[in-house]
Parts: structure tokens; sequence; C-alpha cells
């Protein structure tokens, strides 16, 4: 899945940073789907407050991008 978002980058699609911050996202998932009874809540409720605008910086460079 992290190769989907260097590729996204590599087109300047996204940013670098919004590659790295996605690829971050894509660890929280793992975790979250495999080792979820070990999640920190306080850290869900942190990334919901803090980390949705990453997703959508990356919508909109989609969007970008399909509209070339």
């Amino acid at each position: 899945m992290g190769e989907a978002f260097t590729t996204l980058h590599e087109l300047d699609a996204i940013t670098s940073e919004s590659c790295k911050q996605l690829k971050k996202a894509i660890g929280f998932r793992n975790i979250a789907m495999h080792h979820y009874e070990v999640i920190n809540w306080e850290i869900v409720y942190a990334i919901c407050q803090n980390s949705l605008q990453d997703f959508r910086r990356l919508a909109q460079g989609i969007i970008r991008y399909a509209a070339l």
C-alpha cells in the first residue's frame, strides 16, 4: 500500500510530506487491524482530531492529478 503513495508522490499528485504521513497511517492501520487489543484510544482520538487533513490533501491531490 505504501508504494501507491510513493507513486502518487512521483506523479506530483501529493507532496513528500503527505506521502510520509500517509505511510504512517498504514502502519497504524496494521496495528489497529492485527493488534487491536493493545490500541491506545487516546492516540486514536488524537489522530482523528489532528490528522484528517492528511486524507483531505490526498483526495485533493488525486482530484488535481485526475484533472490533468
